[in-house]
């Protein structure tokens, strides 16, 4: 019964050792190096999963794609999809004179939204 159970499960991300604050901009090259020497893999191996993360993203938010993609607990990608406006006729509200506004052409737009955990690391 005087049995201790030796814990096998690997480190939770806040036991995880925390990197030290950064206070210059950092280059690709820099970024691709430090998620290297923090992950324990090689520079070339980080380089294949960032291209992964961005075809996935590309193919989430793609045209005949999902339109959104969220990546757990830090952001979620999503698409708003704006439909084309004709030209039409306005009163300037300052001048009170009529004119008429250009059309425009349908649009995506892109928005970016911080979650729960990238919040907390501004805090």
């Amino acid at each position: 019964m005087g049995k201790k159970k030796t814990d096998k499960r690997p480190k939770k991300a806040a036991e995880a050792k925390k990197m030290k604050p950064i206070k210059t901009k950092l280059s690709k090259s820099q970024v691709l190096e430090a998620l290297a020497e923090d992950s324990g893999m090689s520079k070339s191996e980080v380089k294949k999963v960032c291209g992964s993360l961005e075809r996935l993203i590309e193919a989430s938010i793609c045209d005949q794609g999902y339109g959104q993609f969220t990546l757990p607990g830090l952001m979620k990608v999503t698409t708003e999809r704006r439909p084309a406006i004709k030209s039409r006729r306005a009163i300037n509200p300052f001048t009170k004179e009529e004119t008429w506004l250009k059309a425009k052409p349908a649009s995506t737009k892109v928005r970016i939204q911080a979650l729960k955990k990238m919040k907390g690391f501004a805090n």
